[in-house]
């Protein structure tokens, strides 16, 4: 029973992971577009 709740926090903390570096390149990209257009 231990190691189930040991996979599902792993595996919540990888999914979380994920997300918080597709949200980084998201922005980063979010914000290279806006830098692009205020230049013009």
């Amino acid at each position: 029973m231990k190691s189930f709740q040991n996979n599902k926090i792993g595996s919540e903390v990888k999914i979380k992971k994920e997300n918080a570096s597709d949200i980084i390149s998201k922005s980063m990209f979010n914000l290279s577009t806006l830098m692009v257009e205020s230049k013009f």
